[in-house]
């Protein structure tokens, strides 16, 4: 199916192919979703564009993606990343800790 046709479909009340999901991502929701569908699912994203990659220090970041990779990765599933564009105001040094935090941590052996 396409998108427009899962969307057609869906307005039709029938069922379609798969659903995507979209959520706020914080460590409650994550938890959550994988305790439930992680089996059934893949996730990609949970990092927060608008949380400690922007806001924070690197340190903050690198706990961020440490406490993400703890929750999503078992099991399977899941590919790191952010939920959305990383912006401008995203400080280089956090990005770069972010990448290096998955490159060591959030590989699947």
């Amino acid at each position: 199916m396409i998108p427009k046709e899962r969307v057609r479909t869906t307005f039709a009340r029938q069922q379609p192919d798969r659903v995507p999901l979209d959520y706020l991502a914080n460590p409650g929701i994550d938890r959550r979703l994988k305790k439930r569908y992680g089996d059934r699912l893949a996730f990609h994203g949970c990092i927060s564009t608008a949380g400690p990659v922007a806001y924070g220090t690197a340190e903050e970041a690198v706990a961020d993606v440490r406490q993400t990779l703890e929750i999503m990765m078992p099991g399977g599933g899941y590919a790191l990343a952010p939920t959305h564009q990383l912006q401008d105001n995203s400080p280089t040094q956090n990005v770069v800790a972010m990448y290096d935090t998955a490159k060591e941590l959030g590989c699947y052996n």
